[in-house]
């Protein structure tokens, strides 16, 4: 399986706004324009992107896989997304 990923947003910036959630356009290389959802609830960071709801670190797994979405938390607090790509194994 081969996820092709993009780095969507830092979450210290986005705790500084201060909201519970924020809606974000962004182009992104080998996707084109996506409309998306960051939100955190409960301490926890969930993004909703391409129709699929996720929470990367949810028990303790991150990066988390969905269905075709996943979505990861990286050392720097980067929240990162990818695509399962069904056309390469």
């Amino acid at each position: 399986m081969q996820i092709e990923t993009w780095k969507l947003i830092n979450l210290n910036d986005f705790d500084k706004a201060g909201v519970p959630q924020q809606y974000f356009t962004q182009n992104l290389e080998g996707y084109g324009q996506a409309n998306y959802m960051v939100l955190k609830a409960f301490e926890l960071y969930g993004v909703l992107f391409a129709g699929e709801l996720v929470f990367p670190g949810l028990n303790g797994i991150n990066p988390y896989l969905k269905k075709r979405v996943a979505a990861y938390i990286d050392e720097d607090r980067n929240l990162q997304v990818g695509i399962v790509n069904e056309n390469n194994g």
